[in-house]
């Protein structure tokens, strides 16, 4: 019994040292889009630790399971996290996309939980509580392939809306048309459905999709094949029509029908002002 009573007290010990949290960033996720978790970590050992980062001998590791309760494995080679110095009373967070380590694509329930060994203490970890996401699809808007000419290949644009429990948001898939492998998975924004988003392709097969943010905001995104977003603005409704996509005949495509809004000069704006009203009169 006491060897029991010993490891009791020291695990109540370590526990007393380091304050460890986890969650992940959001509470659903749509397949192949990063999925990442906030670990928190507070130092109340009074002393400085170090952390330090080896393939062999990690300081942080996760156990992850499926909605089978079955121990997820690492995709390749165990990542190795950066090094860390943490001094006594500090809290330090960090967001890691536990995606880029583990096979989460198919759809089900998911828990994760950290483990976090501390220095000095012959590889002893402490254990996180458990937190649980979801991994499922989004319904798909919009489908068009296209051809990539430096390497005789073709990929597939797909626009979906993901209805998640507080509301819904637009993504861009990019996937190999022949051998269906996914190259980018995206959430762009926010989305609102009362009007369904417009989607074109200009004459360097780039994305351009036209949507509602806001009841009065559009937002127009360009994609390119990659997946990588190369521009982003903001509309409101033009005096006589709603804003909508162009196209021309030499390719290009365009919002027209709207009035250009900047939000973040708005913000700007705004905040200058209460700047100014914060002078004393006599200034």
């Amino acid at each position: 019994m006491r060897p029991l009573i010993i490891i009791l007290a020291l695990v109540s010990s370590l526990h007393a040292q380091l304050n460890i949290s986890l969650k992940p960033v959001k509470s659903q996720f749509v397949a192949y889009e990063d999925i990442a978790v906030e670990i928190s970590i507070t130092n109340r050992s009074g002393r400085t630790l170090f952390f330090k980062g080896a393939k062999r001998s990690n300081w942080l590791d996760f156990d992850i399971t499926d909605q089978h309760g079955d121990l997820l494995p690492y995709n390749g080679e165990p990542p190795v996290y950066q090094a860390l110095e943490l001094h006594a009373g500090q809290t330090l967070k960090r967001k890691i996309t536990i995606s880029n380590s583990y096979d989460l694509t198919r759809y089900g329930k998911y828990r994760v939980s950290a483990y976090v060994k501390l220095p000095g203490q012959d590889g002893m970890a402490l254990k996180s509580q458990s937190s649980s996401f979801l991994v499922s699809n989004g319904r798909v808007l919009y489908n068009q392939s296209i051809g990539m000419s430096q390497n005789n290949t073709a990929r597939t644009y797909q626009v979906m809306v993901f209805n998640g429990s507080e509301r819904s948001d637009i993504y861009t898939k990019i996937i190999d048309s022949d051998t269906k492998q996914v190259y980018s998975c995206q959430p762009l924004s926010q989305v609102i459905m009362t009007k369904t988003p417009s989607a074109a392709l200009d004459a360097n097969n780039n994305l351009h999709l036209l949507y509602l943010i806001t009841q009065l905001t559009y937002t127009h995104v360009v994609v390119d094949p990659t997946g990588k977003i190369i521009k982003r603005s903001y509309h409101k409704p033009g005096a006589v029509n709603d804003p909508s996509l162009l196209s021309f005949a030499d390719g290009s495509v365009t919002v027209t029908g709207s009035i250009p809004f900047d939000p973040f000069a708005q913000q700007k704006k705004k905040a200058t002002e209460r700047k100014l009203s914060d002078r004393p009169g006599n200034f």
